[in-house]
């Protein structure tokens, strides 16, 4: 059982309501040292006075991920994720891109996912060396 807010947010220009369900990620601000995520190297969780995932010039071949279950197939997720990265890293789930970060600005990107297994692998993957900081990474049902 997941416990958590909703929210609504504002989809688009036209004013339509875009209503959340609970966080479906474990840990999905980085408060608690690498509870729910599966940590490749290079990759490590920041102080706890400031909560992040940071990665520093590590191998390209490690990535960091979290899976969830219990999903809803033809059900839309909101899957977003909060940082920045000097090179290209990408958002991925279940092996699709749904985002790709470059650049040293803190940025927020998110993907709407219509759901199509009952799980959904979410993995941030580099694909260059370099360093960068994320600060949440979100799956949220869309009710």
């Amino acid at each position: 059982m997941h416990v958590g807010l909703g929210l609504s947010l504002s989809r688009g220009q036209g004013g339509e309501g875009l209503e959340l369900g609970p966080e479906l990620l474990v840990n999905s601000g980085f408060d608690h040292p690498s509870d729910g995520w599966t940590l490749g190297g290079g990759w490590v969780m920041g102080a706890p006075a400031l909560p992040s995932l940071l990665w520093t010039f590590g191998d390209t071949e490690t990535s960091v991920s979290q899976q969830i279950a219990g999903l809803s197939i033809g059900t839309d997720y909101l899957v977003s994720a909060t940082g920045q990265f000097g090179a290209d890293l990408d958002l991925k789930g279940n092996g699709a891109v749904f985002a790709t970060f470059s650049g040293s600005t803190i940025v927020t990107k998110s993907y709407i996912w219509t759901c199509d297994s009952a799980t959904l692998n979410v993995v941030l993957d580099p694909q260059a060396s370099a360093s960068g900081s994320f600060v949440e990474v979100s799956v949220r049902e869309i009710l």
